[in-house]
């Protein structure tokens, strides 16, 4: 992945968080936009369980603070100036309650593949995307945490300030 990200342009991945004492997941999605030579991040999610999930956006001071994150993984580019188009978007996806097998992973698979209909320039999303290979591309982001090694963002951003 390019640690260059375009002026104008905010860089669109999936965050990966530990997440401990769920009942069938072991990690938390969310979806961030951060901007080019910042931590800055807006954090889009699912918030809640399984009787109160809602949408949620945060902005976060240093991505890399976010606790108990442990990989992302890439999606595309979206344009700064269609943020309030891209939360409301994101806000607008469905949200299932009282489902044992519908969560944040879910929502962020779901609001991926609405992105990919997305037409405009206003969003760009990187070709090749499938639900198994974000898995796969997590499970393995999840290893190096798990060793103590560096996840994408601590690469990316560690990458960023050598330049």
């Amino acid at each position: 992945m390019s640690t260059n990200i375009p002026d104008g342009r905010r860089l669109l991945l999936v965050l990966q968080q530990h997440l401990d004492g769920h009942a069938r997941r072991t990690e938390h999605w969310a979806l961030v936009a951060i901007g080019p030579r910042t931590r800055e991040a807006d954090v889009f999610q699912m918030s809640g369980n399984m009787e109160s999930f809602h949408f949620e956006a945060i902005r976060v001071p240093n991505v890399l603070k976010v606790a108990a994150i442990c990989g992302g993984y890439p999606l595309g580019y979206v344009a700064e100036d269609a943020m309030e188009r891209l939360h409301a978007m994101l806000a607008a996806q469905r949200v299932v309650l009282h489902d044992w097998e519908w969560d944040c992973q879910d929502w962020v698979v779901e609001a991926v593949r609405a992105l990919r209909q997305e037409k405009g320039e206003w969003v760009s999303m990187n070709e090749g995307f499938s639900e198994a290979t974000l898995r796969r591309e997590l499970r393995a982001e999840k290893d190096l945490w798990e060793i103590g090694e560096d996840h994408l963002f601590e690469r990316m951003l560690n990458a960023q300030n050598a330049s």
